[in-house]
């Protein structure tokens, strides 16, 4: 049988600020009251005195940039992670005054960096020295690429070469792509930035960019992305789905035309024109027309189950049908059918249904990616939009593989 041993005092913690700068450094040693190490129980401390105390073992005040400020900061020994949680490298320029990025070494008493930017061509309006885009309180330096949002988020995408160990760019590796993933740049060989979203989808919100990056990044490959032709594919047609990513769900504020042109199955057949104006005065009503019926004999509310998500999910059997293979795959126990919005208020359930519903109908993993089996696969009822949804497509390869040329 193994034995586990546990040495109090070996194991240390970091209290951070909103920025992820180490303010406090604490030990898993537990003081009483009086500052010392075990011994006397909670009962004994004084009225007003905190029973038990943390074990310090060092804490720092920053100047914006970094640089340590004289006589508010010490530690009990030489704890080497400060300043955005990087590491501090005191060899040439004392305490405090170098740390080291993954991508370039920063000088916090300039707050500038020492080499260029990998990523200057992407910011023209930057200094190619600058730290964190000169945006210090609510803006941290990611890897000494570009600022982002305090707190990295998982998924974020980047383009930078690959640096010797000499932190020389690596030939042939320019246009070298990296995911944000378990507190590390990863290499990855499809992937997409969110300035590339931007730049393609100016009118999309950026919320919805920020989550179609990070998700696509993370959990792509998962689905079976595996070139840029998938990759653009899914951003294409999803693009054209959310009106350039800028709406979740469908707003049923259709013409008289284009309502002819989506629905063309026996659901209008029928109904005269002067019958159809009627119903697209009232969203209601217009939705209890489209979604009324479903599978179960049940008559839900038909606005419930219009539309949401990347890849518009309608019906009430196909909520349920996504709720099904979503919960298989992510080990939750989500409803739809219950909470129907959640498909267009929770930016990542929105584009794993996408990503669900690609997969399902096995437009990934082919030899040779078809945006117009695609385009068929989500809507052969509209032809007319097939056009519209090439062009996506082919503006959003275009950008990927202007950077693998």
């Amino acid at each position: 049988m193994e034995v586990f041993t546990r040495i109090l005092g070996e194991k240390e913690y970091e209290l951070k600020d909103h920025l992820g700068n180490v303010r406090v450094v604490i030990s898993d040693v537990k003081l009483n009251g009086d500052g010392d190490q075990g011994g006397k129980s909670a009962p004994t401390a004084q009225a007003g005195q905190a029973p038990y105390m943390a074990d310090m073992r060092g804490y720092n005040n920053y100047y914006l940039g970094g640089m340590l400020q004289p006589e508010r900061h010490w530690s009990i020994k030489d704890y080497r992670y400060k300043h955005q949680g990087q590491e501090s490298d005191p060899e040439i320029y004392g305490e405090g005054n170098s740390y080291a990025y993954r991508h370039r070494m920063s000088d916090p008493r300039v707050i500038r960096f020492w080499s260029v930017d990998p990523l200057e061509a992407s910011y023209p309006y930057y200094s190619t020295y600058q730290f964190s885009g000169n945006r210090l309180i609510d803006m941290v330096e990611l890897e000494g690429l570009e600022p982002t949002e305090s707190g990295s988020y998982g998924g974020q995408g980047a383009i930078a070469p690959r640096l010797d160990d000499d932190g020389n760019a690596v030939e042939g590796t320019e246009n070298q792509r990296w995911t944000w993933n378990n507190d590390a740049w990863n290499y990855t060989s499809v992937g997409i930035t969110n300035s590339e979203l931007t730049r393609l989808f100016s009118t999309g919100k950026p919320k919805i960019l920020k989550g179609l990056e990070s998700t696509l990044n993370l959990e792509g490959e998962s689905y079976g992305i595996s070139s840029n032709e998938e990759l653009a594919g899914f951003i294409g047609q999803t693009a054209h789905e959310t009106q350039k990513f800028r709406k979740l769900s469908e707003s049923l504020n259709y013409s008289l035309r284009r309502l002819k042109e989506v629905f063309t199955d026996e659901r209008l057949k029928y109904l005269s024109n002067e019958e159809l104006k009627g119903y697209l005065k009232d969203n209601h009503k217009l939705a209890r027309l489209l979604y009324i019926k479903d599978s179960d004999g049940v008559v839900p509310p038909g606005i419930d189950y219009r539309g949401r998500g990347l890849i518009h999910t309608t019906w009430k059997a196909n909520y349920k049908s996504l709720s099904k293979t979503y919960n298989k795959i992510y080990g939750t126990s989500y409803d739809f059918t219950k909470t129907p919005s959640l498909l267009s208020t929770n930016i990542q359930i929105a584009v794993r249904s996408g990503l669900i519903y690609f997969k399902n109908h096995g437009l990934f993993d082919k030899e040779h990616f078809d945006i117009d089996d695609a385009s068929s696969a989500i809507n052969a009822g509209d032809t007319g939009s097939f056009g519209k949804r090439r062009r996506e497509y082919n503006k959003v390869l275009k950008e990927l593989n202007n950077l693998n040329k």
